[in-house]
């Protein structure tokens, strides 16, 4: 299938498994040059070996925690050092640690603010400026079910996965 985006640059996070490493394997085989990243090396050196298999662009990998505002500084520091700009951003993260309502801290609700919703956010405002000059970009975000319907002992990400929903809504409407 031709998507007409061969040549463009996307960053594609969590993509050492799952839907972000098939998300990634799908943009390879598009011609898109890449920028992976994941937490865990030894699964994202394989990932990105997998990817580069079947890639006719050249693929990067990084190991960084997007939970940290540190990481995803150093990320985006990495990705404008390699691809310059990005053209296609794919978000992902793992979700926040499951919990009741009534057993979740302020500390969780911080620590699955950031690592859901900041690095959203953060990634966004250093690659959209990019898209926007360019008056051409995708994003695409792997979020849960739990954007449109409560999954029971995921607190967290049921409040926050809606909210990112909307955010991304509301950012195409202004951009779009």
């Amino acid at each position: 299938m031709d998507l007409g985006i061969q040549g463009k640059r996307a960053l594609v996070c969590a993509s050492s498994k799952g839907l972000g490493k098939a998300i990634a394997k799908a943009l390879a085989k598009e011609g898109v040059r890449l920028f992976l990243c994941a937490r865990d090396a030894k699964t994202l050196i394989d990932a990105a070996d997998e990817v580069g298999s079947v890639a006719t662009e050249p693929v990067t990998a990084m190991t960084c925690d997007l939970s940290t505002e540190e990481g995803r500084e150093l990320l985006i520091s990495q990705v404008r050092d390699t691809l310059g700009e990005v053209d296609i951003l794919v978000h992902n993260v793992g979700g926040p640690k499951p919990s009741k309502v009534e057993t979740t801290t302020l500390q969780d609700w911080q620590t699955g603010f950031d690592q859901v919703f900041q690095s959203v956010t953060q990634l966004n405002e250093a690659f959209v400026p990019d898209m926007k000059k360019n008056r051409w970009g995708r994003i695409l975000c792997v979020t849960s079910l739990s954007a449109f319907e409560p999954i029971n002992d995921l607190a967290v990400s049921n409040g926050l996965r809606p909210a990112i929903t909307a955010m991304l809504k509301t950012l195409s409407d202004e951009v779009a």
